[in-house]
């Protein structure tokens, strides 16, 4: 009986989860077809600004002045304009890496969620 009580919670659980996810991606991709700035919370592999090869937690930014690349306690760093967003599927449930190359040859990788990937992508095309 408890194996069954906590296998309906875990459930209600992740559907809960699942669904404000949505919701979230579905307003951020409203705002980014409006032109507002819009924050995406992602992963990003970038080493020329992060140092590193992991990923690091930031938000990517998009709309109004361009797109930037915002991590606590640091300074915001412009993404440079590109002309490639390639998307594969992660190795998280759920999520996605976005790979965009700048036109002078930086890589930069994103992981993102599955809903946030056609807001995301659209948005660091229009840089």
């Amino acid at each position: 009986m408890d194996a069954l009580l906590v296998a309906v919670l875990a459930l209600l659980s992740v559907t809960a989860v699942v669904a404000a996810t949505r919701r979230r991606a579905s307003a951020r991709a409203g705002d980014v077809s409006r032109g507002a700035k819009v924050g995406f919370p992602c992963r990003v592999s970038w080493r020329a600004v992060t140092g590193r090869r992991s990923f690091v937690y930031g938000k990517i930014s998009t709309g109004g002045s361009g797109s930037f690349f915002v991590r606590p306690f640091r300074s915001p760093v412009p993404v440079p304009e590109g002309s490639v967003v390639r998307t594969e599927k992660s190795w998280r449930a759920g999520m996605s890496v976005l790979t965009y190359r700048t036109a002078g040859g930086a890589e930069l990788r994103v992981m993102v969620s599955d809903a946030d990937v056609p807001a995301l992508s659209s948005g660091l095309n229009s840089v």
